[in-house]
């Protein structure tokens, strides 16, 4: 009985003990978060606190007005206006070349001659012919006027000058041929034969284009055929130089509508002041359509790909919100918008690819490295589903998404993208260079304007 006492008495004690313990703890907190003396755990770093209070950082630009322009766009590969074949005319060897790829010739200028002897003695031979005949004739014609022959020997005479003639005029020329001649001014683009060789008549020889003017020919919808006419300007981009632009202008259009693709063919002139345009370069052609003088713009990084809106994050207070914009004209690097933001408004053009609403952020100066996170991952960790933290750095491609999601992206972007042949093949040229085809951003962005140009964005306006 005693011993059963000592152990219920023993329990109650430990009971009243833990419970004065715990009222302690409880006091010790709540006056510790009274006087805020006490320092959060360093070991809660990505806890719920740095969740809340962390402050994201970013780059931004303020909404500005500036002019934008309509552009109708399309591509194709430059053309010479004038491109030919130089033949020869005649059989011989090779004996002398007087030009070379790139060498710039006047029409007429000897580019090739070929062995020309056989075609001498034959040259010599009609002449030698031609004089006999030609003093037949004065005989006959000065016996006919004195009667001394029959009208039929003269006109016999007559008909013999002439055939000797014609058949000198033929040898000349045959021994003419032997020279081989540029038939227009312009560019060697192509040499095909070498000294020695044998050639035979109608072997290609040379190749000559005339670079001055370039021409591009390009199929416009015919929904916008409406907005073009000759004389209209055009500017030019070309890869080679990408800070360039080149003008033009409408030389003709087409009068019918090609029904297997629903385009109308436009012919653009490019006068071609330096050596930095060629044939068969790729070209991006935009045809100037309208004009918006004082449009509000802001930089087409601000926009975020990943939305299946249009929309940009705004700062206010220190605090990202998100915001959707109706969108107008495209210009270069600026978007115009028509709804949704107001003159001076801050948006955020690096960093908002971890964004949600309301997280705090904080300004960084142009050339600072910024990291990204996933919005619900803890303060430098891995974001949820990836591999770890996105770098991004200032001057970034617009777009530029986490790689937890821009495989899918891309792939989303390529599926819808290439469908049409011209972007796909505009596609497959810029994934030649390294630099393009290692950069998942640079392959992004290029697909979203493409998909813009063509009307096919996400809830955006179909604008070139």
């Amino acid at each position: 009985m005693g011993r059963d006492l000592r152990e219920r008495w023993g329990w109650k004690r430990q009971l009243a003990c833990g419970g004065l313990g715990l009222i302690a703890v409880m006091l010790l907190a709540v006056s510790c978060g009274r006087n805020g003396s006490r320092a959060p755990d360093p070991r809660m770093t990505g806890g719920f606190a740095d969740r809340a209070s962390a402050a994201l950082p970013v780059e931004v630009a303020v909404a500005r007005r500036d002019t934008v322009s309509n552009y109708v766009l399309a591509t194709t590969s430059l053309e010479p206006e004038r491109a030919v074949d130089v033949i020869a005319k005649v059989s011989g060897v090779v004996v002398e070349l007087r030009a070379e790829e790139g060498d710039v010739v006047r029409e007429g200028e000897v580019l090739a001659r070929i062995d020309d002897k056989e075609l001498k003695v034959s040259l010599d031979q009609a002449a030698a012919r031609l004089e006999n005949a030609q003093q037949a004739y004065e005989r006959a014609k000065q016996m006919y006027e004195r009667n001394l022959a029959s009208k039929e020997a003269f006109e016999q005479a007559r008909l013999e000058l002439q055939t000797a003639q014609a058949q000198y005029e033929a040898a000349k020329l045959q021994w003419e041929y032997s020279r081989i001649r540029a038939p227009i001014g312009g560019v060697v683009t192509h040499r095909y034969v070498d000294l020695g060789d044998m050639v035979n008549p109608n072997t290609v020889v040379f190749s000559m284009a005339d670079f001055d003017p370039l021409l591009a020919r390009i199929h416009v919808p015919e929904k916008d055929i409406a907005r073009i006419s000759v004389g209209q300007p055009a500017r030019i981009m070309v890869e080679p130089a990408p800070d360039r632009v080149f003008t033009g202008r409408v030389q003709m259009i087409s009068p019918v509508v090609d029904p297997s693709t629903g385009t109308v063919k436009v012919t653009v002139e490019i006068p071609r002041r330096d050596g930095i345009l060629r044939p068969g370069m790729f070209a991006s052609v935009y045809l100037l359509a309208d004009t918006h003088p004082n449009a509000l713009v802001i930089p087409k990084k601000a926009l975020v790909l990943e939305s299946e809106r249009d929309m940009v994050f705004v700062v206010r207070s220190g605090r990202a919100h998100e915001v959707p914009v109706k969108l107008g004209y495209a210009n270069g690097d600026k978007l115009e918008v028509l709804e949704g933001l107001a003159e001076g408004d801050t948006v955020v053009t690096v960093g908002q690819e971890g964004l949600r609403e309301g997280m705090p952020v904080r300004v960084v100066t142009p050339g600072t490295e910024v990291s990204v996170q996933v919005a619900g991952s803890p303060q430098g960790g891995a974001p949820v589903g990836g591999t770890g933290p996105v770098v991004t750095h200032a001057g970034s491609p617009a777009g530029s998404a986490p790689e937890a999601l821009t495989e899918k992206r891309l792939r989303d972007l390529e599926e819808r993208a290439l469908r049409a042949p011209e972007v796909r093949k505009e596609y497959e040229k810029r994934m030649q260079d390294p630099g393009f085809a290692r950069s998942p951003e640079a392959r992004a962005r290029f697909l979203f304007e493409k998909l813009r140009s063509t009307g096919q964005a996400p809830s955006g306006p179909a604008r070139p």
